[in-house]
């Protein structure tokens, strides 16, 4: 079996998701919730050996399951957050696991379930560079290089046409969850539908709660550090 090495670049929740029309700290907590349950993915995946969580979001560390992986600092003055994290965290690779493949996993991917992350691990495999497209087929998820300085990328709007310009295989077979990343509350709403993980699962119940009283819940309400077990 192939082991992989995953780089999971991680916004501030402050900023992350800005185009997610929900209030500003439903937003935070829903972006916090996408990348512990996207992390607990990762680390269920057997064809992932380490993970690199790139981020400047203080104590993203506690995510980490069961303490496994590293965390970077992401570059604090970038002009392109998400680019320079993933450079920092092919960077890391280039010094730590060169011959190591490499697959760069954005957070906002709730759905994604280990069995899937497998099956794109293991087609991903028979080629030097491969992406999964979104869901519209435009953007791109999932991105992989079987040594990472071969690692390009070009995440963005239009992406998925960039990284088959720069030779990379589309995998268009993935699964739903591989592919519906959440930018949007309609976004949200398809992603839901797929099924997520816990702590996502129970930060969207918090606020369909409150659309249906009439009122937002307080920020301690979306509290997921008591999820049980």
């Amino acid at each position: 079996m192939t082991q992989w090495t995953a780089i999971v670049p991680i916004k501030r929740w402050s900023v992350a998701k800005s185009r997610l029309e929900v209030e500003g700290y439903a937003r935070e907590v829903l972006a916090q919730a996408f990348a512990a349950d996207l992390l607990a993915t990762v680390a269920a995946c057997p064809e992932v050996q380490e993970f690199v969580i790139v981020s400047n979001q203080e104590k993203v560390g506690h995510l980490l399951p069961g303490g496994r992986g590293f965390v970077l600092e992401e570059p604090r003055e970038a002009v392109d957050a998400l680019s320079s994290a993933i450079d920092v965290g092919v960077g890391w690779a280039r010094t730590h696991r060169p011959l190591q493949p490499i697959v760069i996993v954005p957070a906002d991917l709730p759905a994604l379930t280990a069995p899937a992350l497998s099956q794109v691990l293991r087609v991903a495999s028979r080629h030097p560079r491969a992406f999964v497209p979104d869901v519209d087929g435009e953007g791109t998820t999932l991105l992989t290089g079987l040594r990472s300085e071969i690692v390009l990328h070009s995440y963005g709007p239009g992406s998925a046409g960039r990284h088959a310009e720069l030779g990379a295989v589309a995998i268009t077979d993935a699964a739903a969850g591989a592919r519906q990343d959440v930018d949007t509350v309609e976004d949200l709403k398809r992603v839901s539908a797929l099924g997520v993980g816990p702590h996502t699962a129970f930060a969207v119940h918090q606020l369909c709660v409150g659309a249906e009283s009439g009122r937002q819940p307080t920020r301690s309400a979306y509290a997921t550090d008591a999820l049980p077990e």
